[in-house]
């Protein structure tokens, strides 16, 4: 084999060290890709909501009203901020048995489970969208569900092509579910506990992005 002259060697170096800079960049900019935001929702459920002004008006701005009119007082309130990118969120509201719930959203609340491939929507969530997605089975996907008790339920993910039929089975029944959408009124929990939010989404193979603003009321009868 032919030896290599010192320059030829000083080259061989110089090109090693460039080959190794470039790949150390390749797998730092991987790194920041796959950890950036949005790339998927936390596994656990947060332990406290998070209160949010909005911009937008509440899609119903007259349920204090419409409280008083049903002959029930308001026992305690929370405005919460619902993002696509989380697990269940615990609104730190309390409901005993026998109480009442009501729910309004901001109407400039919006999210998508993956912008790319379907449109944004509002609390009610798309008909359209690919039903196997689903946590509860019996709320659109993308709409914003409730549960009621001590842990929610978690229902495994899903790897669905875009092409699966619209609005199909999936998703889970439970008892302390509950489906307010862009509103609820006058809701009667089956049973007691913690108030959760969350959207009705089990994926995080997809960047989902966006959120909803809430306000929540637990009321009795006077």
């Amino acid at each position: 084999m032919t030896p290599i002259k010192k320059n030829e060697q000083g080259f061989a170096v110089e090109v090693i060290v460039v080959a190794a800079v470039v790949v150390a960049m390749i797998a730092l900019g991987w790194y920041a890709y796959a950890n950036r935001p949005g790339t998927g929702k936390s596994s656990t459920p947060q332990s406290s909501s998070s209160s949010s002004s909005s911009s937008g008006a509440w899609r119903d701005p007259s349920i204090a009203q419409e409280i008083a009119v049903a002959g029930q007082a308001i026992q305690s309130q929370k405005q919460v901020t619902v993002s696509a990118q989380v697990d269940w969120v615990d609104t730190g509201l309390q409901v005993a048995a026998g109480q009442h719930m009501w729910v309004t959203t901001s109407d400039d609340g919006k999210w998508s489970g993956n912008p790319q491939l379907f449109p944004y929507s509002d609390a009610n969530g798309l008909a359209t969208y690919p039903g196997g997605y689903k946590i509860d089975a019996n709320a659109n996907v993308l709409s914003m569900i409730g549960f009621v008790g001590s842990t929610p339920p978690q229902v495994a993910e899903q790897s669905i092509s875009v092409g699966a039929p619209a609005g199909g089975p999936g998703g889970i029944t439970n008892a302390g579910f509950f489906e307010p959408g862009n509103t609820l009124k006058n809701f009667t929990p089956t049973q007691s506990g913690k108030v959760w939010l969350r959207n009705n989404d089990n994926t995080n193979i997809m960047s989902d992005s966006g959120q909803q603003v809430a306000q929540v009321w637990v009321t009795s009868s006077k």
